[in-house]
C-alpha cells in the first residue's frame, strides 16, 4: 500500500533533504518527491529555498504551484517575457501576489516591460534582494533606465547583471548610495567602466562580456576628480576586448591597487600595442599591481603585421624569468597558427578561457606550440561557454594515437554544445564525448547528423550523454529525414529526459512534427522552422483537437536567406501537462491531503 511504503529519503536528516532540494527543480519537488510520503510532503511544505524559474514551468502547473507553495518560502524567481515564453510576466501575477515573497533573495527578469519591471521595483524596494539581473530589448526605454537606477539604491543589494548588448548602460543614472560588490554587464565602453568604478566604491568584481574602446587612437579624457579614486575592486573579468591597447589597459589597471585577479581576452590585435611584451607585463605588473595572484589572458595577432625576425621563441622568451615561473608559478602558452589566409600568433595563459571553442578545428590549426616551463603532454584545461565540436573516424584516429605534437584539450563550464556527427559508431561517441569535456553545466544541445552518416543506432550514446547533462534544459536536432535520419531521432526521443523541456528543429513534412510530439509529453514549449505555415497550423491543431492535448500556438517570420526562397516561419507552441500527468499529479495531490488531514486529526 502507498501508506505504508517506507522511504529511504524521508528517513534522513531534514537538513540532507533539504541540501538534495537544493539540486532539484519545483516541479520534482512538488510532483514527484512530496507525494511519496507524509514525511516528505511536510518537509517539502517547510522547505524554504525554492527556486521558481518560469521558464521551464508548465503554465498549467501555476495554479497548482501556487497553492502549494508558500511564498515566503521562495528565495529566487526568474521569469520572461521574450516572444518564447508566451507572456510569462502576465501569468506571473495572475497566480501570484509579489509583495508575498518577503524573502526573495534573487530576481532574474528577462525583456520585461517598463510598467512589468515598475510593479517589480515596488516590492524589491521592500524586500531583502541581494541579486538583481535583468535582460532589456531593442526596444526599452529611458523609463527602464530610471526603474533600474532606483532599484540599485536598495541598501541590500550587492549583486548586479545586466544583460543587454549594446552600450546603453552607459545611460545609467548610478544612485549615490549604492552598495553593489559584484557587477556583470554584458557590453560597455572604456569609459563606461570608469565611471562605474567611480561611483560603485563598495565594488569587489567587475566583469564585462564585451568591451570596447570606441575612443581607438585617441586618449580617454577622464575627470581631474577621478585621479586619487580609491577602489576595492579585487576582480577585473574582460572576457572579450576589441580596439584595446596597452597603454589603455596601463591607464585603468593603475587606479586598480587593489586587483587580485585580471582577465584579459583579446580575440584581434596589434602586436605594436606590446599586449605580447612579457617584460612590459611584469614591470607594469611590479609597479602597479602588487597583490595581483591571477592573471588570465588570450591574445590573438595575424603574423602578417608581425617583423620577420619575430618568432614564437621571443615571445615566450620574456614569459620565462622568475617573476613568471618562481614569484607567480603563471604558465603561459605560445601557438603558432594557421589561417585561411595567414598565419597568426595566439599568446595565453593556462588553463585558457576562450568563449567559443571549434574543435577539431582549433586543434588542427596550431602548427608548432610553446610553453614557459618544461614541455609537457598534459592536457590543456579549457573553459568556453559555447563549444563545438565534430565527431568523425580522423578525430578518433588521432586522438587514439596520442599524437604528441597535438595537444589534447579537456572542456569544461560548457553552457551550448553543439554535436556535429558524421560517420562514427555509438560506442566510439560515448566514450570520446566523456574524456574531452564535462557536461554538468550544460544548458542547450544541439545534435547534427551529417547525410550518409554511418550510424546504426543513437540509443546507448543519447542515454549516456543524457546521464552526463544533469542541467540540460533546451535541444535542437538537425537532420534529414529519411531512414538514418529517423532512428537517430527516434533515439533522442526515446532518452529524452523529462527535464528537458525546450525542443527546436527545422522541418518539412509536418507528419515529422507530429511524429515527435506524441514522443515528447513533458515537452513544454516546441520550436520548429517550417516552409509552409498555414499548412502546419492547420494540421497542428486538428492533431492537438484529436490527442486532447493542450497547446497556445504563434508564428513568427524569418528574413530570407535568399532571394526567392520560399518563406520560412517559426512556429512556437506552449504546451499544458499531458492529460495523463495533470490526472496522475491530482490523484496523488488529492490522497496526500487525505493522509496530512488524517494524519493531523
Amino acid at each position: 500500500m502507498f501508506t505504508t511504503n517506507k522511504s529511504h529519503l524521508a528517513a534522513l536528516p531534514i537538513e540532507v533533504i533539504y541540501q538534495i532540494f537544493d539540486y532539484l527543480d519545483v516541479e520534482t519537488i512538488l510532483f514527484s518527491i512530496r507525494c511519496v510520503s507524509k514525511q516528505l510532503y511536510s518537509v517539502a511544505t517547510t522547505y524554504n529555498r525554492y527556486e521558481l524559474d518560469f521558464r521551464y514551468i508548465f503554465q498549467s502547473d501555476l495554479p497548482v504551484i501556487a497553492r502549494i507553495i508558500n511564498p515566503e518560502n521562495v528565495v529566487s524567481i526568474t521569469i520572461s517575457d521574450e516572444l518564447c515564453a508566451n507572456n510569462q510576466v502576465n501569468l506571473f501575477f495572475s497566480h501570484f501576489r509579489i509583495d508575498q515573497f518577503i524573502r526573495l533573495h534573487s530576481l532574474n527578469l528577462i525583456k520585461v516591460e517598463a510598467h512589468d519591471l515598475n510593479k517589480f521595483k515596488d516590492h524589491i524596494m521592500k524586500c531583502s534582494l541581494r541579486t538583481f539581473s535583468i535582460s532589456l530589448d531593442r526596444f526599452h526605454n529611458t523609463m527602464h533606465m530610471s526603474l533600474i537606477s532606483s532599484i540599485l539604491s536598495h541598501r541590500d543589494l550587492y549583486n548586479f547583471e545586466f544583460k543587454e548588448f549594446s552600450n546603453v548602460i552607459s545611460e545609467m543614472q548610478w544612485p549615490n548610495q549604492c552598495s553593489l560588490k559584484h557587477v556583470t554587464i554584458y557590453e560597455c565602453h572604456l569609459e563606461t567602466i570608469y565611471h562605474i568604478i567611480t561611483r560603485l566604491p563598495y565594488l569587489q568584481t567587475l566583469a564585462i562580456e564585451n568591451f570596447c574602446n570606441n575612443s581607438f587612437g585617441t586618449t580617454v579624457v577622464i575627470d581631474d576628480s577621478d585621479t586619487d579614486l580609491r577602489t576595492n575592486l579585487t576582480s577585473l573579468l574582460l572576457n572579450r576586448c576589441t580596439n584595446i591597447r596597452m597603454n589603455h589597459v596601463e591607464a585603468l589597471l593603475s587606479r586598480l591597487p587593489a586587483l587580485k585577479h585580471l582577465r584579459l581576452l583579446v580575440p584581434r590585435c596589434e602586436y605594436k600595442n606590446e599586449l605580447f611584451d612579457g617584460s612590459r607585463w611584469e614591470e607594469f605588473i611590479r609597479s602597479k599591481l602588487s597583490l595581483l595572484n591571477k592573471f588570465e589572458f588570450s591574445f590573438h595577432v595575424s603574423k602578417h603585421w608581425i617583423p620577420n625576425d619575430v618568432t614564437i621563441e621571443s615571445l615566450i622568451a620574456p614569459f620565462r624569468t622568475p617573476f613568471w615561473l618562481e614569484s607567480k608559478h603563471w604558465c603561459i602558452k605560445c601557438d603558432l597558427e594557421k589561417q585561411i589566409h595567414h598565419e597568426a600568433f595566439h599568446l595565453y595563459s593556462l588553463p585558457l578561457f576562450q568563449n567559443y571553442f571549434s574543435c577539431p578545428e582549433y586543434r588542427n590549426r596550431i602548427r608548432y606550440s610553446i610553453l614557459n616551463v618544461a614541455e609537457n603532454s598534459a592536457t590543456i584545461i579549457a573553459n568556453t561557454s559555447e563549444l563545438f565540436l565534430e565527431l568523425n573516424k580522423t578525430m578518433f584516429s588521432e586522438s587514439h594515437e596520442n599524437v604528441n605534437s597535438t595537444p589534447s584539450y579537456f572542456f569544461q563550464n560548457v553552457k551550448i554544445l553543439s554535436l556535429i556527427i558524421n560517420q562514427i559508431g555509438s560506442v566510439d561517441l560515448i566514450e570520446y564525448i566523456s574524456t574531452v569535456a564535462n557536461l554538468s553545466s550544460l544548458e542547450k544541445l544541439t545534435l547534427v547528423l551529417w547525410p550518409k552518416t554511418e550510424i546504426i543506432s543513437f540509443n546507448a550514446s543519447a542515454k549516456i550523454l543524457f546521464n552526463q547533462a544533469s542541467n540540460l534544459r533546451s535541444i535542437e536536432i538537425v537532420c534529414d529525414f529519411d531512414t538514418i535520419g529517423m532512428i537517430f531521432m527516434n533515439d533522442i526521443l526515446s532518452n529524452l529526459p523529462r527535464y528537458v523541456k525546450h525542443l527546436e528543429t527545422s522541418i518539412q513534412n509536418v507528419e515529422h512534427a507530429i511524429m515527435m510530439l506524441e514522443r515528447t509529453e513533458y515537452l513544454q514549449i516546441a520550436k520548429f522552422q517550417v516552409t509552409n505555415a498555414n499548412e502546419f497550423w492547420n494540421h497542428i491543431t486538428q492533431w492537438l483537437s484529436q490527442s486532447g492535448r493542450k497547446a497556445t500556438i504563434k508564428s513568427d517570420s524569418l528574413l530570407h536567406r535568399y532571394v526567392g526562397a520560399p518563406p520560412i516561419s517559426m512556429m512556437y507552441l506552449w504546451f499544458s501537462k499531458s492529460m495523463n500527468k495533470q490526472r496522475d499529479t491530482s490523484v496523488k495531490e488529492k490522497r496526500m491531503k487525505l493522509m496530512h488531514t488524517s494524519d493531523c486529526s
